[in-house]
Formats: structure tokens, sequence, C-alpha cells
């Protein structure tokens, strides 16, 4: 009897789903469709992990992001602080990201909206919530700023203090029409 070598072609497969972590947990490349084809793709860690782009992070976010636009003329802090809290507390009991949340419209987003020179007309915020951890992203976009929020005349170097001491990183950069402030809590 012949040594018989038995080849079995390599089949790939391609998975189309909305589970998330089952596609995390099998797929050695991920491929992300938006606005008529190929939008985002990578290893699993790339795109689950650090999606790049918007729609990516809102498709992988969309249950565990809260979004709300800030006007300027009509701003509430008691009711975003509220709500915030109360979207935080679906992730987290009693964790200091909630306790954070009051002390952030406090120290950085009236100071910014309030300042006498020149106020933030509106802004946007964006607060991730990690699904592995209890670190989350929070990011403000303030709109028709001409310097940095978290500079002079916007704040102190004690509202600075009080930030640094309650986020793990806290920076800013100037974006298109404003500045966008990240802080990771």
């Amino acid at each position: 009897m012949k040594n018989r070598r038995f080849f079995l072609p390599y089949f790939g497969v391609v998975l189309v789903t909305h589970e998330m972590r089952f596609a995390k947990s099998v797929a050695s490349k991920v491929i992300f469709l938006a606005e008529k084809g190929i939008y985002e793709q990578g290893t699993p860690e790339q795109v689950f992990d650090h999606p790049s782009k918007v729609l990516t992070q809102r498709f992988l976010y969309r249950s565990r992001m809260f979004e709300k636009e800030l006007d300027g003329a009509s701003l509430d802090l008691y009711a975003l602080s509220s709500q915030m809290r109360t979207f935080l507390l679906r992730y987290e009991h009693g964790s200091r990201q909630v306790k954070l949340i009051p002390t952030l419209c406090d120290e950085l987003i009236y100071p910014v909206f309030h300042n006498a020179e020149s106020p933030a007309r509106s802004a946007g915020v964006r607060l991730l919530c990690s699904e592995t951890s209890p670190n989350h992203t929070l990011l403000i976009s303030f709109r028709g700023l001409s310097g940095d929020p978290l500079a002079e005349p916007y704040l102190d170097e004690l509202n600075l203090k009080l930030l640094n001491s309650f986020a793990q990183f806290i920076f800013s950069r100037k974006k298109e029409g404003g500045w966008e402030v990240c802080i990771h809590l």
C-alpha cells in the first residue's frame, strides 16, 4: 500500500453577524461595512478595541454610549449630570466615575460655557463605557472656541488639579471649528 497523503483544502468562512462578542472571539479578520462598502477593517483587536472611524464607534458602542448635544443658551448642568449618572449606573455601581460626573460639569463644562471673554456656543458630549474594564472615556467637543478649554481663561490651576485628580488622563486637541477634550475615567 502506497503512502497516501490527503490534502484538505483550506476553507475560509465569511460570517455576517451583529453579535459582536461572538465575532470578536472567532474572527481572525473583521470587516465593518458601511457607506456602501468596506468602511473599516483589521484584526478583532484593532476594530473592536480601538475603532478609528466614527460610524464603527457608534455601531460598536451603540448600547454603551451616551450622547448629548449642549446649547450654551439653554444649558442645564443639573439635568446633564443626572442623565450621565443614570447612564453610568447601568455599568458601574457606586463607582468613582459616577461620583466624578458632577465635578466634570462644575469644573470643566460650566467654566467653558460661562467664560466672559469667549464662551462656547455649543458642545457635543459622548461618554463611551467599556465592556471589559471599569474605565470609560468622555469626549467633549466644544464648538466655537478660539482657545484651549483646559487653559486660561477657561480653567485655572485649581480646576485642572481637581480634574487631574479624578481622571486617569485628560488632554485637549484643536479640531475643526473648536476644541475637543478627552478624559479617560
